[in-house]
């Protein structure tokens, strides 16, 4: 079967590219199946919908994330069914159609939804060859008699080793590598913090690809870049320190690195390890400067330890850091804003963020919402738009929202000058060249604007 698999566009041209790992890994163990499978990331591609008529497939996998990425999505399904053939079955997965089936499939576009992981992925192919039942098929949604049916949920994948090296060769690779190395070793989050999405996703559930599978991940890399940025894109690098350490061993001096960890993992032999890279680049969810509103998001993380990290941090000279703050949390008051806003500026890092709490599907806050009767999305239509109104009241419509909205305009600008300033002062003038010389986004952003008006979809 001719299997194409797509990843839509997320609306902006601004940043670097990422490659499409998830969607990578379900062409890696859907070619091991003995299918030909063809990549489309519409983040850098460029004609696509062309190529999508030319490859004629016999079957299309599209990925979403919660947001205005469902947009693209749901334009690239309707198509499919227009300029392609109103048979050729559309397959979507990703964390909101797995966290939210029933709804997903109300867009009628949609035949089938993967939900979870992608082993399924090929067993519903053969389902959908007459090969096997569909409703033995594990973690996948479809329709039966206008309802839709969701098969018995599919088990977490314990040994990731099991799927097959990432197929570079499907991807531009160069155009992502030589920008920066981006590898998840390990899926999920041994934690429970009530605004993530982990412990609904991943079952509050740690697994991990083996130290020497990503050293040979790492080494497939190098053999296509010089480039020596490598990103650790896991949800949590130093869940397991004796793991994360003999990665970071493996990596020459010549590497500058970047990984999202806590606070209270930084330690003197994390320190050793990172003095020896060019740059490191550190990023930690420092979330709220409310001892009460941290208890209350089982964040499992104390301010002390937060403050205690970034005080080693900033003796330094090439580790970067990031904090990331969250304001508008469920029962914030004006009081607890304005101490997050006060930690983050006491922890002096290269790099703050702040952002407007929004209640993600498959998180504790969302659920604790819902019950609430909180006015959330109900449709695909509504979630491309989501986005709490941050001029009125909190979801909860409870309260009115602790923050002025053009207040975070105003600081994440302030923040982001900071950011430029530091990166300059510091020497890491490359990190500037990468975010803003990307233009590769801003042809494939072009290209969907124009295809877009030629093959309407409406």
């Amino acid at each position: 079967m001719k299997v194409l698999l797509i990843q839509p566009n997320n609306i902006t041209y601004r940043g670097t590219i990422c490659p499409p790992l998830a969607v990578m890994h379900v062409a890696g163990v859907t070619r091991q199946a003995g299918h030909e499978v063809k990549i489309l990331d519409r983040n850098l591609d460029i004609w696509t919908l062309k190529k999508i008529k030319e490859f004629k497939p016999d079957l299309v996998g599209v990925t979403t994330f919660t947001g205005p990425m469902i947009n693209d999505a749901m334009m690239v399904t309707k198509f499919v069914k227009k300029y392609v053939g109103k048979d050729v079955p559309v397959v979507w997965g990703g964390i909101h159609p797995s966290l939210l089936p029933e709804q997903t499939m109300e867009f009628a576009d949609i035949d089938y939804i993967v939900r979870g992981e992608e082993l399924a992925f090929p067993k519903l192919i053969e389902a959908i060859e007459g090969k096997r039942k569909i409703e033995d098929v594990e973690g996948i949604a479809y329709r039966k008699n206008g309802k839709t049916i969701l098969t018995k949920e599919q088990s977490l994948i314990k040994n990731l080793d099991v799927l097959p090296m990432l197929p570079w060769d499907l991807v531009a690779a160069k155009k992502y590598l030589d920008l920066e190395i981006m590898l998840v070793t390990s899926r999920g989050c041994p934690f429970k913090c009530a605004f993530c999405y982990n412990e609904q996703f991943n079952k509050s559930k740690w697994r991990t690809f083996s130290v020497e599978r990503i050293i040979k991940e790492i080494q497939a890399c190098e053999k296509i870049t010089k480039n020596r940025l490598i990103k650790l894109y896991d949800d949590n690098f130093m869940a397991s320190k004796k793991r994360a350490y003999a990665i970071l061993d493996y990596l020459s001096p010549e590497y500058s690195v970047w990984m999202e960890i806590r606070a209270n993992t930084v330690n003197d032999d994390l320190l050793k390890r990172l003095r020896k890279f060019k740059r490191a680049w550190v990023l930690f969810g420092v979330e709220t400067g409310s001892e009460r509103l941290m208890k209350d998001m089982a964040k499992d993380l104390k301010i002390s330890e937060i403050k205690k990290a970034f005080e080693k941090l900033r003796l330094e000279k090439n580790i970067f850091t990031c904090a990331q703050v969250i304001v508008d949390l469920p029962t914030e008051t004006r009081e607890e804003f304005q101490s997050t806003l006060d930690l983050l500026d006491s922890l002096d890092s290269t790099w703050p963020t702040i952002q407007a709490f929004m209640p993600f599907p498959g998180t504790r806050y969302y659920r604790q919402l819902e019950a609430e009767g909180a006015d959330l999305p109900k449709s695909l239509e509504d979630w491309k738009e989501y986005a709490p109104d941050p001029g009125k009241t909190s979801l909860t419509g409870q309260k009115i929202r602790t923050y002025d909205p053009k207040l975070l305009k105003r600081l994440n600008l302030k923040y982001t000058i900071k950011m430029v300033i530091n990166c300059a002062l510091r020497g890491d003038i490359p990190k500037l060249i990468r975010r803003f010389r990307d233009y590769h986004v801003l042809l494939a952003w072009i290209s969907n604007q124009i295809e877009n008006k030629l093959y309407p979809v409406r």
